[in-house]
């Protein structure tokens, strides 16, 4: 039956190739899940950042947000857990410049 759209509709070899075509979109757009390649896992460290000491601090000091400043490579405490650092003590002096660990504190 023909119509004004006529020209436009799609015989079954164009279906078929509408289909193919739309399964190669959603192979192309690949998977939901996200997958860390190996050389992401190895960049991951020098890219992010740990929390380092601001100044020299001695042993028994209680830390507040300005006793800290975050610091590439990202091998120890990170800033997502500046909360956790901030009213702890120190139960060692820490020289400027150093990366604090969680068995730096109390």
């Amino acid at each position: 039956m023909k119509g004004w759209d006529h020209w436009i509709s799609a015989d079954p070899k164009d279906l078929a190739e509408i289909v193919r075509e739309g399964r190669n979109i959603f192979t192309a757009l690949g998977s939901y899940r996200r997958v860390v390649a190996p050389d992401e896992k190895a960049k991951k460290r020098a890219f992010r950042r740990s929390a380092v000491a601001a100044r020299d601090l001695s042993a028994s000091t209680v830390l507040t947000a300005e006793d800290l400043v975050f610091k590439r490579p990202g091998t120890g405490i990170g800033p997502d857990e500046l909360n956790y650092l901030v009213g702890r003590t120190l139960n060692r002096d820490i020289a400027e410049d150093s990366e604090l660990n969680w068995t730096d504190l109390k």
